[in-house]
């Protein structure tokens, strides 16, 4: 009984660092896109930058999903 606790609990773990590392990558497509919209007005490469973030983005919510559902779920 208790190794399932503890593998659900490393399984959350690994969860929360796969979301941490995603939510860096969030946060580097979107400085990318703010300053590519700086250096070039017509912000050709910001709408790419951004379809990009929205997909991280809905990628974090699926871990984060995942994760409520190990911690909360029915065991």
């Amino acid at each position: 009984m208790f190794k399932f606790f503890f593998k659900q609990e490393n399984k959350v773990e690994e969860l929360i660092y796969k979301y941490l590392e995603n939510f860096q990558l969030i946060c580097e497509n979107f400085e990318k896109a703010v300053f590519s919209c700086i250096r070039e007005p017509l912000c050709e490469e910001f709408n790419f930058l951004k379809e990009q973030t929205d997909k991280y983005e809905s990628k974090a919510d699926d871990i984060i999903d995942e994760i409520n559902n190990l911690m909360y779920g029915k065991v």
